[in-house]
This record gives structure tokens, sequence and C-alpha cells, in this order.
């Protein structure tokens, strides 16, 4: 497994990667603005892909904004969940962003399926919104 930059030609794997986990993880409408992340938020953003016998599995990344920064878009592809892939890319990043922003908070946007994970990872809920991704998809904000 290796973890490198994402670029504009693995576009399409990551969105099929998104897709792969859009019933369960993401509401219909965040496609398109996954879409738009990757086009242009990926400029100013650190995110990258990860890779498992020359396959993209994965991506994730974060950005800053103002004294906090954000865990971004961060998924492995479906049939892959369970196989520490997720919590390798989740390091992979906190470490990045521990060299490269010390001192700063971490924070996550989730949903109620990830909330656990993220909850094994190190961070904390500190807020809660009923349906704040859409309907049936709750969202936490935690920190670490």
């Amino acid at each position: 497994m290796e973890i490198k930059p994402y670029t504009e030609f693995q576009i399409d794997e990551c969105i099929a990667i998104f897709i792969s986990n859009q019933d369960k993880y993401f509401a219909d409408h965040e496609l398109e603005e996954f879409k738009r992340y990757l086009r242009k938020e990926t400029l100013k953003d650190s995110y990258f892909c990860m890779y498992k016998d020359n396959q993209i599995i994965g991506c994730g990344g974060f950005s800053k904004e103002e004294e906090e920064v954000f865990l971004t878009w961060g998924m492995i592809r479906r049939d892959l969940h369970k196989q520490g892939y997720g919590k390798a890319l989740t390091k992979f990043r906190m470490k990045a962003i521990r060299e490269k922003y010390p001192n700063t908070a971490i924070i996550i946007n989730t949903a109620q399926f990830t909330k656990g994970f993220y909850e094994k990872q190190g961070f904390k809920t500190k807020t809660f919104k009923e349906n704040g991704f859409g309907s049936g998809l709750d969202k936490y904000t935690m920190t670490a």
C-alpha cells in the first residue's frame, strides 16, 4: 500500500470510490460537491490517493481554515472496508497535519455511520445535527 498526492488524472477513480459509498455514506447531492472539490479545491488543499496493487482504493485530504484543519472527503472503496485501509489513510493525514500545522485542532464532519470509526482514531463529538447532511444522514462535528 502507498499514498501519493492527488492529480487531476485520478478524478475518475476517486469519483468511482465515492459512488461505491454513496447509498449509505453520502447524500445524493454530495456527488456534485465532491466533483467540484476535485476540480477546484484540491489545487489549494492537500489531497491524496491510496494505492494497492497499482489501483486507487481510497482518497482523502485536509484543508486549513483559519486556526483549524479539516479532514476532507476521506473514503475507501466500499468492498475494501474494515481491512485497515481507512485507519491507515486517516493516520497518514493526521501525521501530515501535525507536521505541517503543529498544535492545530483537527476537525472532521462525518455521519453516524462513521462516527464510531473516528472515535477509535481519537476524535470526540463537539456538535450534532440530525439530518445535517440530508435525510437519514446525521452530521457529527468531531475534533482530535
